[in-house]
């Protein structure tokens, strides 16, 4: 292998690139200016296609493998650009002394930027050709750049291959053969009618080449040879004339200028963390001129390659807006041989697009084990799949390092990239974590959580603004220790739009809001999940937000985690029941679809992999707040649980304050009311009771169906002396008006605490049926039962006609 490195740049010196195919053996003494046609002849019309100023461009492409090691040590796409710099008569010694004519040339590159050729190299000899008919070895040439001679000599006007053909063999490849640089051609042909000659060997090697016949240049041509470079190397070598040297034309981008692309971006060690939100718009297009290592058999230089390049200005997501963070981004870069910019000792630079005409077979050229071997990527095996979309995967068959990619191939934006190359870099196009939040930044939210310990607290969410998560689900499913499983239809990498917000609890001693966390996480969501998992751990107490048009099978998947615990799980309209039928013990979630706010979750909960006793009854409800104006208010009481019942809520007030209140028909403790069923249960709370002159009236309103002159009512309010029951209202604190089906309430505003009020009823008593008989006709035969005993009594007479 030591060998092999030292033969690296001889060769560039030799068969493919420069004009010493002979200089390993043959000694040039200096140049001597001969005639301006040498040996003149009346057999000797032979003159070059070719003048000073003339460029030839070529579109090359190689491949190089060391026989001993079978590693494959170039491959390469290129523009090979030539401008004709000289023609010259010169009299030099080669297989004896005579008179040539050579060309010179200068290989090129070209300059977007100033939109022009420049020199890469000194000009060098490209080809040259003598005849002299006088001596045994009448014709001599030999081609300066290339195995292939990119130019031959015409013969007055004619493309002579039945006599070029031989001469070259004799006089350019033999001599390399009969030194052991070279395998030897054994056979030779030509096609005048092609324009093209061919030379083989027994072994499968051969070198092939069409020209054209009006001016002897290179049309196409393609070669597989041997040579001996220190270690034997099998040389394979593909070059097409072309006319333009444009190597970007055939590009073809998805977007345009002013478009934008949004994606998900996480870059970390870890399987969960704040993800990046990023937004792209394309500033400009343009053709840039990109030092490419690797990419020729100078193998210790970097080859000036024109890639076209789509450059963007980069925003991110800073909770509330997009916010610049960088121009000249580099989205995409490509050319008609790479659909991507790359690079060498490192892995290939992933970007967010490629061209739309970019097909798996330029993929194929550009990431394959070879390729990620030159590059010293720790990569060795890639895969593609070509259907709908495009996807590779490169990876180490021995290691952990992966990098996998999906391309959409009508945009040719990538969808989503994978790579595990120590950290984990992963980004998609941003649709997992589309959902919408009915809140915005400085939105509040107020609810009310009432938990067994008879502790309950009041909050107050003000919105900051959402960000990105990102979580790897199978290390949850694997840290859940198999409590929690992927649902199939899910991928193993999500994002999730998590909506996060500072958070107050109401102090009822001091009136205020107390400051309890900032930048707690209160809702967390993707396309997939109305509330992921791990809100569960990030968010600020119970689930309460879930975002707009929320349905109710979209939780199956979250609540599939908990049937360990739940054995009966129903999902309706706009809510979720959980029920353990072997304890009796229920949870209910009940949503607003439309908002995606929760309206009541309540009932008894416990945790996956807790212990069998570690229940525990909460309840979870939003309040609606209200600002009572100065004097008289009446605020009439919402609720999309309740809506039979009507509540007004009448004040006096002597300043603007927070009215909140919840209606909704679900018990929010662990204790029955001691009477009657159910009608509703009533949350408020008076912020500021000293503002309230009079006493609080609520006036509740029951349906038709509920007759207050017949029916017992009883009205009940919670832990109100602080013994931790319902405590029923004393018959003064409330009147029932029959004429209106209304109770009327009136207390004074003695706290600035949560008073929760409970109505119940019992049915008024119905008489007994007696089966089999209409309730109608019953009444009818008794009736006329008691006006027959009546008629009896009376010792009257009568008798049926």
């Amino acid at each position: 292998m030591k060998k092999l490195q030292k033969s690296r740049f001889l060769i560039l010196l030799t068969l493919l690139m420069v004009s010493s195919f002979l200089m390993v053996f043959t000694y040039f003494p200096a140049v001597v200016a001969g005639p301006d046609i040498p040996m003149e002849s009346e057999y000797n019309g032979w003159h070059w296609g070719v003048e000073v100023g003339d460029e030839l461009y070529f579109e090359a492409e190689a491949n190089m493998r060391n026989m001993s090691s079978g590693e494959v040590v170039a491959i390469f796409r290129d523009i090979w650009i030539y401008n004709i710099s000289s023609i010259e008569n010169v009299t030099m010694e080669w297989l004896g002394f005579h008179e040539f004519s050579v060309v010179n040339a200068t290989r090129c590159y070209y300059d977007p930027d100033t939109m022009d050729l420049f020199a890469w190299a000194s000009p060098e000899e490209y080809a040259v050709f003598g005849f002299n008919e006088t001596d045994p070895i009448n014709h001599r040439y030999r081609a300066g750049f290339s195995a292939l001679p990119q130019i031959l000599p015409l013969n007055n006007s004619a493309l002579e291959l039945d006599i070029l053909t031989p001469v070259i063999n004799e006089t350019m490849y033999t001599p390399l053969a009969d030194m052991g640089v070279f395998n030897a051609f054994n056979y030779y042909e030509y096609n005048p009618a092609a324009n093209s000659l061919r030379f083989e060997n027994s072994s499968g090697y051969y070198a092939y080449a069409e020209y054209y016949g009006n001016n002897g240049t290179l049309k196409y041509g393609e070669a597989s040879i041997l040579a001996n470079m220190g270690d034997l190397m099998m040389i394979n070598v593909t070059i097409q004339r072309v006319f333009n040297y444009d190597i970007t034309d055939e590009v073809q981008w998805g977007l345009d200028i002013g478009e934008s692309v949004y994606y998900d971006y996480y870059e970390g060690s870890s399987g969960f963390g704040e993800a990046y939100d990023l937004k792209l718009t394309i500033t400009n297009i343009t053709d840039y001129i990109v030092p490419t290592p690797v990419n020729s058999f100078y193998f210790g230089e970097d080859i000036p390659m024109v890639f076209q390049v789509v450059f963007a200005n980069l925003y991110v997501w800073n909770g509330t807006d997009y916010e610049l963070d960088g121009s000249d981004f580099v989205m995409g870069a490509a050319n008609n041989f790479y659909p991507m910019l790359f690079g060498g000792g490192s892995p290939p630079e992933f970007l967010m697009i490629m061209p739309t005409t970019a097909t798996v077979e330029d993929l194929e050229f550009m990431w394959n084990e070879d390729k990620l071997r030159i590059w010293g990527a720790p990569l060795d095996t890639v895969e593609y799949n070509d259907n709908a979309e495009l996807e590779f995967i490169i990876s180490n068959s021995t290691g952990s390092e992966y990098i996998r990619g999906i391309v959409d191939k009508t945009t040719g934006l990538f969808k989503s990239l994978l790579a595990l190359m120590g950290e984990i870099i992963y980004y998609e196009l941003k649709d997992m974590t589309l959902v919408d939040w009915v809140l915005e930044p400085e939105d509040t939210l107020h609810y009310k959580i009432n938990e067994n310990d008879n502790e309950d607290s009041i909050v107050r969410a003000t919105i900051l603004g959402t960000f990105s998560v990102f979580a790897n689900m199978t290390l949850l499913e694997l840290d859940s220790g198999g409590l929690f499983t992927i649902p199939s239809d899910q991928p193993e990498l999500q994002f999730f739009s998590a909506i996060i917000a500072d958070f107050e609890t109401w102090n009822p001693l001091t009136e205020t809001w107390d400051f309890d966390a900032s930048e707690m996480v209160l809702g967390m969501a993707n396309t997939y999940w109305p509330l992921s998992p791990l809100a569960f751990s990030m968010s600020y107490g119970f689930p309460v937000l879930f975002p707009m048009g929320v349905v109710a099978s979209d939780f199956s998947g979250l609540f599939g985690a908990y049937s360990s615990i739940y054995d009966d799980i129903s999902y309706g309209t706009n809510y979720v029941t959980m029920t353990n039928t072997t304890l009796n013990r229920q949870l209910r979630l009940h949503f607003d679809s439309t908002s995606g706010m929760t309206t009541f979750l309540g009932g008894w909960i416990r945790q996956p992999g807790s212990a069998p006793d570690d229940w525990s009854y909460t309840s979870v409800y939003p309040l609606i707040i209200e600002n009572p104006i100065l004097g008289v208010s009446e605020i009439d009481i919402q609720s999309i649980l309740v809506s039979d019942i009507e509540i007004s809520v009448n004040l006096n007030t002597s300043g603007t304050f927070e009215y909140l209140y919840a209606l909704y028909p679900f018990n929010p403790v662990n204790i029955s009311l001691p009477n009657g069923t159910a009608l509703c249960y009533f949350d408020h709370i008076t912020t500021h009771p000293s503002m309230i002159s009079e006493n609080i009236t609520l006036t509740i309103t029951l349906p038709l169906s509920i007759n207050l002159a017949t029916t017992q009512v009883y009205l009940f309010a919670w832990n109100v002396s602080g013994s931790s029951t319902w405590e029923l209202a004393p018959p003064e604190a409330y009147e029932i008006n029959v004429l209106t089906n209304s109770i009327i309430v009136s207390y004074p505003a003695f706290s600035a605490d949560s008073i929760i009020f409970a109505l119940s009823y019992d049915a008024p008593p119905t008489l007994p049926g007696i089966p089999g008989y209409n309730s109608l006709l019953l009444i009818m035969g008794l009736t006329l039962c008691a006006i027959i005993i009546a008629k009896i009594k009376s010792k009257k007479k009568f008798k049926f006609n």
